[in-house]
């Protein structure tokens, strides 16, 4: 049965297939092993459901909506400059901006949506965000 963790995995494949600003291990999902033990530009996504209520029609034959916004959380290294933020922001705004897929509708990408991040002191960060929502039957 569909449910949020269904959107969660659709938006984490289209990242994933279409990552290319770093390395595919750079492109960070929660609760994952840590491969790399350099400091280099990564992207850490987080997706957080909303609410989620039957949009039209009756149980057995619903469909219903479930409101969320995908952050990603984009880092790089202090003092190395913004070039590899702006990469990674390009990038996933190709693959999710507006894009529709797998019943996941996608809003726009916006910068700079969180406050600047800084990460143990080695990183600097900016967060951008895309509101979705995801229709599914019951």
């Amino acid at each position: 049965m569909a449910d949020a963790y269904t959107a969660e995995e659709l938006i984490r494949a289209r990242l994933v297939a279409g990552w290319t600003a770093t390395p595919l291990a750079r492109l960070r999902f929660p609760n994952e092993e840590y491969i790399e033990d350099d400091v280099a530009p990564f992207a850490s996504v987080e997706v957080i459901g909303g609410r989620d209520v039957p949009y039209i029609g009756q149980p057995g034959a619903r469909l219903n909506r479930m409101d969320g916004v995908v952050m990603l959380h984009l880092m790089t290294p202090i003092q190395t400059g913004r070039a590899s933020i702006a990469a990674m922001f390009r990038n996933a705004r190709a693959l999710l901006s507006s894009a529709i897929f797998g019943g996941v509708y996608m809003s726009g990408l916006s910068l700079g949506t969180g406050r600047p991040t800084d990460e143990d002191g080695l990183y600097h960060g900016s967060t951008a965000s895309a509101p979705f929502f995801y229709l599914y039957h019951d």
